[in-house]
């Protein structure tokens, strides 16, 4: 797949319900399981579902913005 076209595509966020699901799954797994028993992609999963909105936005304003794709392109 060409850089430029993963830059222009839009992605579908998931919607507010979706999001709120995984936030209590993952909550309810941090909350009442011990360490060994909940992991990494947990806490990640918490973490992406509450700031996945703000970071969505970040990266279509990058996308919107010539400096902000040339970053992305030096990234990748």
């Amino acid at each position: 797949m060409d850089f430029d076209a993963t830059l222009t595509a839009p992605s579908q966020a998931p919607s507010l319900l979706e999001r709120a699901r995984a936030v209590l799954y993952h909550s309810a797994r941090v909350l009442f399981l011990h360490w060994p028993e909940y992991d990494f992609n947990d806490l990640a999963g918490l973490q992406d579902n509450l700031d996945g909105p703000a970071f969505s936005r970040a990266a279509a304003q990058m996308r919107a913005d010539a400096e902000g794709r040339q970053l992305m392109r030096d990234r990748a």
